[in-house]
């Protein structure tokens, strides 16, 4: 339960306005939103988007303009975390922000991993296990030069300790304009989702491989063939993995869906996206 003794005074001297003590309990919800037509990524190409799972909460709301310094006593929190299918528009019901009155002009959450002011392990919520110990699944399809691609991204996404521990991995700043009056009567809040810009900077090319053999090479797509190579550079057996079902992942040959490795570029694109690109919105 937040104090709201402490709360007030860190309000009062952050120089808010408007906070109130009488307690509120908001319900919450979580929504995605309907991908209808494929969405376009680097260089025009069309991806399909099969399923995008992101692990959200804790969720708090504060007084002060910037979450952060401000926000170290929260107006109200939700303290848990919940997977939400970004994919479906029908709000998903989680919990009650629970706090005290007020105008909140800001917030912060995680995505299922909790950075501790005592520890500097992460806490990870039983939304991050359930995704496999990761905060977001995406899985689809990019069509490259004709080729349908598969691709499967997940990642981990909590606060570095050697940064701020203690702190949420994502907090509103001065321009993102969100403003809740929280009181007794304070209608349901539903936070939204939009996977589609998750995938929108992602260079899908860069799955497409059209290579032969060539000395310390083990394997290369020549497109949808895989090459197994010779020590000299000599092909050795060729693989037709459209035959099979499967696609040729570059350097790896035949697999059922091209994995968004730690350090790609693709992996890069939808952290940066969940963490700083469109915010959700809050409605």
């Amino acid at each position: 339960m937040v104090r709201w003794r402490h709360c007030l005074l860190v309000v009062l001297l952050a120089g808010c306005i408007d906070t109130g003590v009488e307690p509120v309990s908001v319900p919450l919800s979580a929504a995605g939103t309907s991908t209808s037509g494929p969405i376009l990524a680097r260089h025009d190409v069309p991806v399909t988007l099969d399923r995008a799972d992101l692990a959200f909460g804790p969720f708090t709301v504060c007084a002060g303009f910037q979450a952060g310094d401000n926000c170290d006593s929260a107006l109200a929190d939700w303290t848990e975390a919940a997977v939400i299918d970004t994919l479906d528009p029908v709000p998903q019901r989680l919990g009650n922000l629970e706090g005290i009155g007020g105008s909140a002009r800001s917030y912060m959450y995680d995505h299922g991993y909790v950075s501790l002011l005592t520890d500097t392990r992460r806490l990870e919520l039983p939304a991050a296990d359930e995704l496999g110990g990761s905060s977001f699944v995406v899985e689809g399809s990019a069509t490259v030069d004709g080729v349908n691609v598969p691709f499967r991204a997940s990642s981990v996404l909590a606060q570095s300790a050697s940064v701020e521990r203690g702190s949420p991995i994502v907090r509103s700043g001065t321009d993102d304009e969100f403003a809740l009056e929280l009181h007794a009567d304070t209608a349901p809040l539903t936070v939204r989702f939009d996977p589609r810009s998750w995938v929108e900077d992602i260079d899908f090319r860069v799955l497409s491989q059209n290579e032969t053999c060539a000395m310390d090479q083990e394997v290369v797509c020549q497109l949808q063939t895989e090459l197994e190579c010779g020590p000299s550079g000599e092909i050795l057996r060729e693989t037709d993995c459209s035959a099979l079902g499967l696609v040729c992942a570059p350097d790896v040959g035949c697999v059922d869906r091209i994995e968004l490795e730690p350090g790609s570029q693709g992996l890069a694109a939808i952290r940066n996206a969940i963490l700083a690109g469109k915010p959700p919105a809050f409605e």
